[in-house]
């Protein structure tokens, strides 16, 4: 996708107005000047122009020239979000943030192309297939991804396995006896799961313990019938499980309770991303907690910051998450 380019020459002109090469009050350069330093028609240059007065920067007057009359820059941001995180929606007095789904911004042609109205986007969460496209995208129009990784752009993003990998050494030294057992998501994203499993077989070698890894089906009824298949029913040592997502719980739970099994006793659990504060079960697990909204508002001041500045260096952070110690 290539953006018009009068929209590029609005870009670069609201880019100069907002770092003081044209402060309020100031004549910017004629419609002719501005042709021939792009090497555009007049025709495009109106185009740049009539969205700059849109955007309030300029006051363009018959006989009088256009004349500077803001540097505050409103930014239009576009959060593209899956429907469960849209209302985790971040705020910022320079920018005003239009909230859209995944279909909406990528669903077609049109959408694409409708995307180059916003100065900038934050990705979150998108499926791993979509975030080669997001990254062509994003050489046209600024942008960050949240929760995600990819080396050639911004993002924001939890530091995934290092923060499994200490849960799990802290879990595992505490119940010298303990077998350990990991619940992989083989449905979730490549990058997220992925560093949360590379985490916890680091911190079994580590420590030089067994470890089995259960490869979890999507499907509730089948969750079930695995570990029905797989756990042990009478332990004859604790069970230390890890999941690399929470919607493994629920099974596990209805597992624990069926069997009689006794938390902190002959179960220890911990989970990510529970982001309930109790399970439908009623029970609290031990959950590593990433803050999206943080994640995402994080994003934001970055993006807007490299917007002002344009040409700055890639922001590539990775917040570390919590550990919340529940029932389990």
């Amino acid at each position: 996708m290539r953006i018009e380019i009068y929209r590029q020459i609005a870009r670069t002109l609201a880019y100069e107005i907002e770092s003081g090469v044209y402060p309020v009050g100031v004549e910017i350069p004629s419609r002719l000047e501005l042709s021939r330093r792009f090497g555009v028609t007049r025709a495009t240059v109106n185009r740049a122009m009539e969205q700059l007065e849109i955007n309030g920067l300029i006051s363009a007057r018959r006989g009088a020239g256009t004349v500077v009359v803001s540097s505050g820059v409103r930014r239009r941001i576009a959060l593209v979000a899956p429907e469960w995180l849209i209302q985790q929606r971040p705020s910022s007095e320079s920018c005003r943030v239009s909230a859209l789904s995944y279909t909406e911004a990528l669903g077609s042609r049109t959408a694409i192309a409708a995307l180059a109205r916003f100065d900038g986007i934050l990705w979150s969460h998108p499926e791993d297939l979509l975030v080669s496209r997001i990254v062509e995208i994003m050489r046209d129009i600024p942008g960050a991804l949240v929760n995600r990784v990819a080396d050639e752009c911004n993002y924001v993003t939890s530091e995934l396995k290092e923060s499994f990998r200490d849960a799990v050494i802290s879990r595992l030294e505490q119940s010298p006896q303990a077998v350990a057992y990991l619940l992989k998501n083989d449905q979730g994203s490549k990058y997220v799961h992925r560093s949360r499993d590379e985490g916890f077989i680091d911190a079994c070698r580590t420590l030089r313990r067994f470890y089995e890894i259960i490869h979890m089906p999507g499907d509730f009824a089948e969750k079930r019938r695995t570990l029905e298949q797989i756990l042990p029913a009478n332990p004859s040592a604790p069970l230390c499980i890890f999941a690399d997502d929470w919607s493994e719980t629920g099974a596990l739970i209805q597992w624990v309770w069926q069997h009689n099994l006794a938390w902190q006793r002959d179960v220890f659990y911990l989970d990510t991303d529970n982001l309930a504060h109790r399970h439908v079960w009623g029970l609290e697990t031990t959950s590593i907690m990433q803050d999206f909204y943080g994640m995402t508002q994080t994003a934001l001041e970055l993006l807007l910051d490299s917007l002002r500045h344009p040409g700055k260096e890639l922001f590539q952070i990775m917040l570390k998450p919590t550990l919340r110690r529940g029932d389990t």
